[in-house]
């Protein structure tokens, strides 16, 4: 532990559920051994401090989640009848805000919530085990209200029992009277999960309170799910959306915050699956809708194919990476260019793969959602508006928050706040510097691209996660933008791997890490110049890239100072050490 009484400020802390991390004997569950095997990996990702949720089980209180305190409320035989009543009034009033916050999805843990209530839903199944599909309405006191899918299901006997044993925290009511019983998240009960496969063989559609729920089918769909059943597995925790596995063919994933409007991964996903021959992205099976009486038509989940892979980028770069510092770091000078040679190779051919998204994404000139349009001087001022809004952001930290910062941190971050704002002006104010012109095209892009967003499989690359950035709002999100704030985010995550392996490779060792940074510059400029190569020899004279190299490289270095002032304001707040890996970007871009 620290001496410093303060270290949890700083620290970059990981809930980790044992049973979830890694399993070391194939038992199917995972153990201490398993974690304390991954942790060499966690901490190559910043993470420095693990708070591990309780793992002792004891009757009726387990994971540290006391099922008996949980409030019960007494329903007759029909269980289906759960939500037209006094019941679910008491389950508002008593039980929903604490269950939401206990679930990693739900994005307003610290905001202080007034109210939270079903606004719509429907009974997907009826029966003595009863699933439905609701939406949830939380208020908040300091801003906008937000929505949420939360599928339920009312469980019984052993089923319950599992759930109490092992995910008590989805649990979000007792039911007692003829039967006693636990209403829990349905995505964490499999016959809850085989409904949904159902309802999208099926194609069916449901009535809710306020409008109606559908499951609808692409073309690609009796292909990707085959014949016969399919299991159902919940795949890892994530931060936004939960994803379950049916066999080794599809992928559910449902949208957990419900905007108004197409999901871009839907729209983009199912465009490139049946519009176009771009193959290196899971194909759209099916997707569900909701439509509330008056508004558009919003995504509550999307079905995918499941591709089988050795890693994700991020994962397959830093084994790269790591054997590349353990053959350098015996070496007195300089490594060259053939110690990287196998992943600059990987490089190259994922900058290809990334031109062949963006040209099949242009590809389709007839419709609105899709078709290319002028990038224009307002274009350019949205960008360096948005940059001058990162820059302020860090400006203000650094004022008022220098004093917690490392001294050398600190003189980088004001030196590099000053800079900024002279360059940002000076160079970009006109927008002649990035060519603002009539022949240039904005396109849909992916929006939130580094390593984590692409899997490493057999040779090649598939390109996942069309959401774009999670925190922006969803019509932001299906903004048509200039391809190359993709590029500019695979080359920010480039330096990133280099510098999260070097602190992994050096841990321990800390002189070490002056000796080595100079490799992890070269191997990032290695990288970022074959990604490039790749990528202009596919793109070629591409309508929405500039045609003019000084002009393009403008344009990516603008969309890269952007992106490297958005990590400075994440790391400086979160893991200031860190801040070294956007400050170094920014001095070399500045």
């Amino acid at each position: 532990m620290p001496s410093d009484p303060l270290w949890y400020k700083d620290a970059v802390i990981y809930e980790a559920h044992v049973r979830a991390i890694f399993d070391s004997d194939n038992d199917g569950i995972g153990d201490f051994a398993g974690i304390t095997s991954k942790l060499d990996y966690l901490q190559a990702l910043g993470i420095n401090a693990l708070w591990l949720l309780p793992f002792s089980p004891s009757p009726l209180r387990d994971d540290g989640y006391d099922i008996a305190d949980y409030p019960a409320f007494f329903m007759g035989v029909a269980w289906d009848t759960l939500l037209d009543g006094n019941v679910r009034t008491l389950i508002e009033r008593e039980s929903l805000i604490p269950f939401l916050q206990r679930q990693r999805w739900f994005g307003g843990k610290a905001r202080p919530v007034r109210a939270a209530r079903f606004i719509d839903w429907s009974l997907l199944r009826r029966g003595q085990h009863p699933v439905f599909i609701t939406i949830v309405e939380v208020d908040y006191e300091d801003g906008p209200a937000e929505r949420y899918l939360l599928p339920l299901s009312v469980v019984a006997g052993p089923a319950a029992d599992a759930i109490i044993a092992n995910s008590p925290h989805v649990a979000l009511a007792r039911v007692t009277g003829a039967r006693n019983g636990l209403v829990i998240d349905g995505a964490n009960d499999d016959h809850a999960a085989e409904t949904l496969l159902e309802a999208l063989d099926g194609q069916a559609a449901f009535r809710t309170k306020s409008g109606a729920v559908r499951a609808r089918r692409t073309s690609a769909f009796a292909e990707l799910r085959g014949e016969g059943g399919l299991t159902p597995r919940r795949l890892g925790a994530e931060q936004s959306n939960t994803s379950i596995a049916f066999g080794y063919r599809l992928i559910l994933k449902l949208f957990r915050r419900v905007e108004s409007g197409p999901n871009p991964e839907v729209e983009i996903g199912e465009q490139l699956t049946t519009h176009t021959t771009f193959r290196r992205v899971p194909r759209v099976a099916a997707a569900i809708e909701y439509e509330a009486a008056g508004e558009p038509v919003t995504h509550l989940a999307i079905v995918q194919q499941q591709i089988s892979c050795q890693a994700d980028g991020w994962t397959h770069a830093l084994g790269e990476l790591r054997r590349f510092y353990e053959e350098i770091q015996p070496l007195p000078e300089a490594p060259d260019r053939s110690a990287a040679a196998v992943y600059l190779d990987s490089a190259h051919l994922l900058g290809r793969r990334t031109a062949e998204l963006h040209l099949a994404l242009a590809s389709d000139t007839s419709s609105p959602a899709f078709a290319p349009e002028p990038w224009t001087r307002d274009d350019v001022a949205r960008v360096v508006t948005d940059a001058a809004g990162q820059l302020a952001r860090a400006r203000r930290f650094v004022e008022s928050e220098a004093a917690a910062l490392p001294g050398d941190i600190a003189d980088a971050a004001r030196r590099i706040v000053a800079r900024a704002d002279v360059v940002l002006h000076e160079r970009w104010d006109s927008g002649a510097a990035v060519g603002a012109d009539a022949a240039l095209s904005r396109i849909r892009v992916h929006g939130d691209y580094h390593l984590g967003q692409v899997l490493w499989a057999e040779g090649d690359f598939y390109i996942l996660d069309f959401e774009g950035e999670p925190a922006r709002p969803l019509t932001v999100r299906r903004h048509k933008e200039s391809p190359l704030k993709d590029v500019a985010g695979m080359l920010r995550s480039f330096s990133y791997a280099a510098y999260a392996a070097l602190f992994a490779h050096t841990a321990g060792r800390t002189e070490e890490v002056a000796r080595l940074e100079p490799a992890a510059r070269r191997w990032q400029g290695w990288t970022s110049e074959a990604f490039l190569n790749g990528y202009l020899g596919a793109a070629g004279a591409a309508p929405f890239l500039p045609a003019d190299p000084a002009r393009r490289q403008g344009l990516i270095d603008l969309f890269l100072i952007d992106k490297a002032l958005y990590e400075l304001n994440y790391e400086l707040n979160n893991r200031p050490e860190w801040a070294r890996i956007p400050l170094l970007g920014l001095t070399e871009l500045l």
